[in-house]
């Protein structure tokens, strides 16, 4: 249990506030300068209404920019950025309620694309581009940059009846990298690479974030601090492929396997990779100690491997415990 909760909450802490800042992004880029509040009907029911505080008159995204939304029932097609985690239907359908305020927290260099006569409104895709993390990986030129905190305020996300709940600050970095698109390579690629995202997620020294929902009657609630994470979403499989080359936070909380009481915290020890989130095939190593109170109690080390089509896990403590068996197992997700 303790295992399966610090993969799952890693990914969970990561989806909304990645898709909320991109979308606050294109937001930005869509309005005229004097646009400070907004209305907008959902496109599968529900509503948005909102504003935006433009922090100077220069236009593009500034530093101190603000993004403020609250969700009425507001549901949409988001099966992006691992938010078809939140969703256990094929539709891809999530509901959203309560409010999210996305501050940029540097100013954002975007080049917004021109078609004659005039200018036109950017795309997802070239908006997407604009959202860059600060550190590109080696060999390759840096031209962007973004980055935005995300407070939370009883914002529910998933199915009608069926919410997780977020209250408190995460913060994020994004990037686009086409690899092909780059000239100051070392080296040329000999084939094509497929563009990628990178997303990293921090907290400073004081903030938290409180992930809680209810499930057959029970109750549980996670409280994250000193969060850290970098994923890799890329197309170089049959379908999505996400690293995780970073993850590490302390977590508290409470529920009905683990107790009323439980802490526990997490190191990444090698890159987590996982195809398509239908775990068809995976790999890597990370560390959950455990704490009964103030006291340590112990290490669980859970691997991941694949085996032919199929993606195993192994997990072994310190305690003496250990298990092993599918993915599917191990979360209680079928993915298929």
């Amino acid at each position: 249990m303790y295992s399966g909760h610090s993969l799952f909450a890693g990914l969970v802490v990561q989806a909304p506030s990645a898709a909320l800042s991109v979308a606050a992004l294109v937001y930005i880029l869509e309005q005229d300068q004097d646009a400070d509040s907004f209305t907008a009907e959902c496109p599968e029911g529900g509503s948005i209404e909102g504003g935006y505080q433009r922090s100077d008159s220069l236009g593009g995204v500034s530093k101190n920019d603000q993004v403020t939304a609250t969700f009425h029932e507001c549901s949409l097609r988001l099966g992006v950025l691992g938010l078809s985690l939140f969703d256990d239907n094929d539709d891809q359908v999530i509901t959203l309620n309560g409010k999210a305020t996305v501050l940029f927290t540097e100013n954002t260099d975007i080049p917004i694309p021109k078609v004659a006569p005039g200018p036109t409104k950017p795309s997802l895709a070239e908006s997407l581009k604009s959202f860059m993390w600060a550190g590109p990986p080696p060999g390759m030129e840096e031209f962007l940059s973004a980055a935005t905190k995300v407070s939370y305020e009883q914002f529910q996300i998933g199915e009608v009846g069926d919410y997780t709940t977020f209250d408190g600050t995460v913060r994020v970095r994004g990037a686009i990298v086409d690899p092909n698109e780059y000239q100051k390579m070392e080296a040329p690629l000999e084939n094509d690479e497929e563009p990628y995202l990178t997303f990293s997620t921090s907290q400073d020294d004081g903030e938290s974030l409180t992930v809680s929902f209810d499930e057959d009657d029970k109750s549980y609630a996670q409280t994250f601090t000193q969060f850290r994470s970098m994923m890799r979403i890329g197309c170089e499989c049959d379908g999505l492929q996400h690293t995780i080359s970073d993850l590490q936070y302390a977590a508290e909380g409470s529920d009905p396997e683990l107790g009323e009481n439980f802490a526990y915290s997490v190191q990444l020890e090698e890159p987590i990779v996982i195809n398509e989130f239908e775990f068809g095939s995976a790999s890597g190593k990370m560390l959950t100690t455990v704490h009964l109170g103030d006291d340590y109690a112990e290490d669980v080390t859970t691997k991941f491997a694949s085996s032919g089509d199929d993606a195993t896990v192994d997990i072994s403590s310190t305690g003496g415990a250990a298990w092993s068996g599918s993915f599917e197992d191990y979360l209680g997700f079928d993915f298929d």
